[in-house]
């Protein structure tokens, strides 16, 4: 498909590994992941379907609706670490 001169069509992004996850930390996988969906977003992707699989499934919501909210949760987060 192309849109205003852009090529576009489907895409699959796949990544397998082993590491940290749900720890609370910022280099847990799932905020990693998380991030990296907000930044797909942000570009003008559109977030078909994410999830982390770790022993189960866990979905993420590619609404922007999640991606502002993820957003604005590190932007706490880094508020926090200033006080």
């Amino acid at each position: 498909m192309i849109y205003k001169g852009l090529k576009m069509g489907n895409w699959n992004i796949s990544i397998r590994g082993i590491g940290q996850h749900h720890n609370e930390s910022d280099k847990d996988v799932d905020r990693l992941m998380a991030a990296f969906i907000v930044e797909l977003a942000k570009a003008g992707q559109f977030i078909e379907d994410a999830a982390l699989v770790y022993g189960g499934k866990q979905s993420y919501d590619s609404s922007l609706a999640f991606c502002k909210t993820v957003i604005k949760a590190k932007k706490t987060e880094d508020d926090d670490d200033g006080a």
